[in-house]
């Protein structure tokens, strides 16, 4: 979680005009042909608060999102959100609803 609260700070700081951002944690191999996910997922908690205004495009899968990890965001020109596997689906409905409040564009 700290790895991750760090990369994307860092990459959310070095693209001030982001435009679209995915993330996915993926899976770990562990032998033959079946994957798995690689547990505990990390959490977002705080790294996500400096979205810029220019995200279009947001797409997160396989990360744990905190229930106010996208509260602090300004995100007027977000049209297109996804959100897969990153919590309990309730949590998850709630935290998209409030986004489509605040995106006018979503």
């Amino acid at each position: 979680s700290d790895e991750l609260e760090s990369a994307l700070g860092a990459v959310v700081a070095a693209c001030p005009a982001l435009q679209s951002l995915s993330v996915t944690h993926g899976a770990m191999w562990t032998g033959g042909s079946n994957p798995a996910p690689w547990q505990p997922l990390p959490t977002a908690t705080r790294c996500l608060d400096e979205l810029p205004a220019s995200l279009e495009k947001l797409s997160l899968e396989q990360i744990t999102l905190a229930p106010d990890a996208l509260k602090a965001c300004t995100l007027p020109r977000l049209r297109s959100l996804r959100l897969r596997d990153c919590g309990a689906e309730t949590e998850m409905r709630t935290l998209a609803a409030e986004l489509t409040e605040a995106c006018p564009m979503l």
